[in-house]
């Protein structure tokens, strides 16, 4: 798809249900107390639970932070360009991803709508939980944190908003747009990029 088509602020359209449509739209300050309160709930979850050593919840936390960039990654690679010829594989690759490809200045589309991202957290939360118990708790709420990190810096890097300091970043997934989409997966970060090699060229310039 071509860059100048990709660059119009245009809106996409999933369902012919206006209902099921809206569930599909956030905006940045619905996203940003959803997932904050969620975050928050998750934390006096751990503390509930009796795991009130600061340390080890600090530590936890942190690294659900660090663990969101390479979970990101690898959600986007192999689930949001996810290559099958089942038909709903491929809708479903579409209404979680491709969509923002085909209009990625759509401001409503940056962003899990809460009913899905609640469901997602819980199936994760779960899973977490069978492997570090109580430590779900402040795992998973560093894991949404990361995630609202990787929002604002996602909508920014679509709507001009990055300071200069971050505009390597920017680059890194214009280039994912534009010019290499089977690489540059990590938006938050490159460096899982880096580690499995989807870097795309050296001393190439994308436009937002």
């Amino acid at each position: 798809m071509r860059a100048e088509i990709l660059t119009k602020n245009t809106q996409g359209r999933i369902f012919k249900n206006n209902f099921l449509e809206s569930l599909t739209k956030s905006s940045p300050i619905i996203t940003n107390i959803f997932y904050s309160s969620l975050a928050i709930i998750f934390l006096v979850g751990n503390y509930l639970c009796g795991n009130l050593k600061i340390q080890s919840t600090l530590f936890v936390y942190s690294f659900g932070i660090v663990f969101w960039s390479l979970f990101e990654y690898l959600m986007h690679r192999y689930l949001f360009h996810l290559k099958s010829k089942r038909k709903w594989l491929k809708r479903l690759s579409f209404m979680l991803h491709g969509i923002h490809h085909q209009n990625p200045r759509d401001k409503e589309r940056f962003f899990m709508p809460p009913i899905p991202g609640a469901i997602i957290i819980a199936i994760l939360f779960m899973i977490s939980y069978v492997f570090i118990g109580k430590y779900s708790f402040s795992f998973i709420s560093g894991l949404i944190t990361g995630y609202i990190l990787y929002t604002q810096i996602h909508f920014g890097i679509h709507n001009k908003q990055l300071p200069k300091y971050m505009e390597k970043i920017a680059s890194h997934h214009l280039q994912h747009h534009y010019s290499h989409y089977n690489k540059a997966y990590g938006v938050s970060s490159p460096i899982w990029d880096i580690i499995f090699q989807t870097m795309p060229p050296k001393n190439e310039s994308s436009q937002k």
